[in-house]
């Protein structure tokens, strides 16, 4: 198995570094993100009759969002047998919400196929976004993915003070370079 922390320049996530920083941020943002996702996905899954029993939060932070897709997943009538929260933050191992496993480590690696994976704010954390994002889809029917677009050059030169290995500020950069 690959050294997470050394190929990859991750340990700031893999230590809890990161979501110690940001612990009520991840919360606060998981209902919007997450009734978001519901009132887009959910006519479509209902329009071309989507079978979802499995579904995954891939870098699941607080777990909130994770329980709330999973609980709007539900209610709308799918039959969710499996939902879980995987996050490369040792934090996660102490977090239960009930219906939801909770997994510390990396869904590329460890994550079962699914029939349904979301990535809020996850894309622009990770070194190599194309190379990850086919592995994720690689083990998935279908994909929900955020990716915040209020990033800018300010914000990205604040969180560099706050946080090493921000990827925020490079994937703006690349974003900039492909124009």
């Amino acid at each position: 198995m690959i050294d997470i922390n050394k190929k990859t320049g991750l340990s700031v996530y893999t230590s809890g570094e990161y979501f110690s920083l940001n612990m009520e941020r991840h919360r606060l943002d998981a209902c919007y993100k997450a009734k978001e996702f519901l009132n887009l996905f959910i006519p479509h899954a209902k329009e071309n009759n989507w079978n979802i029993k499995t579904y995954a939060d891939v870098g699941c932070g607080s777990g909130d969002g994770t329980g709330k897709v999973a609980s709007g997943i539900t209610s709308e009538g799918f039959h969710l047998i499996d939902a879980v929260g995987y996050e490369l933050s040792p934090h996660i191992e102490k977090v239960h919400i009930e219906g939801i496993h909770f997994i510390c480590g990396d869904f590329s690696q460890c994550g079962n196929q699914t029939d349904l994976v979301t990535l809020f704010d996850v894309v622009e954390h990770v070194p190599s976004p194309i190379e990850f994002l086919r592995g994720v889809c690689a083990k998935c029917k279908w994909i929900g993915i955020h990716i915040p677009l209020d990033n800018n050059f300010n914000n990205s030169f604040r969180n560099l003070a706050l946080v090493p290995y921000n990827y925020h500020y490079i994937f703006l950069i690349f974003l900039l370079i492909i124009k």
